[in-house]
């Protein structure tokens, strides 16, 4: 059984670039400790708000995906966030965030991410930033799709 955690564990530690697990009040449950070195801080000592403020471009958007997996009206959002982490650095984050709030094996929102500065070249924050909008667009979009069909 401590083999199978010990596994467990080192694909959770080495799987993505970072893991956070988010209660339904906000607060980080969780961080896989490869999420230190991105935000350059203990994500567990941060608070939501500044959780929150590493994003600044993205605070509204963060609220309101936040919100609507807690209203349930999405399971899972892929998002491309643009980080400032407390040592100035400027990187960007492909995310997803999946509701695990109904399991209560988990309890969480479950957010794990990947750097992709490399591929985003420096004059191509605006295309990340875009991309953002479009998938977030889209996603309004097929809410609405289906909340008319459910009318119907």
């Amino acid at each position: 059984m401590a083999s199978s955690k010990q596994k467990l564990k080192s694909i959770v530690e080495n799987g993505y670039d970072g893991i956070i697990l988010l209660n339904r009040d906000g607060r980080i449950k969780y961080a896989s400790t490869r999420t230190e070195k991105f935000l350059g801080t203990k994500p567990t000592s941060l608070s939501v708000q500044e959780a929150i403020n590493l994003f600044p471009s993205y605070r509204l958007h963060l609220i309101r995906l936040f919100y609507t997996i807690i209203e349930g009206r999405t399971d899972k959002h892929n998002v491309i966030l643009r980080l400032n982490n407390k040592e100035g650095q400027i990187r960007f984050l492909e995310s997803s965030w999946i509701s695990r709030l109904d399991d209560p094996s988990i309890n969480a929102i479950i957010i794990n991410f990947h750097d992709i500065t490399r591929q985003i070249a420096p004059g191509n924050e605006l295309l990340a930033h875009q991309i953002t909008i479009e998938r977030e667009k889209l996603l309004t979009t097929v809410q609405k799709f289906i909340e008319m069909a459910a009318l119907n």
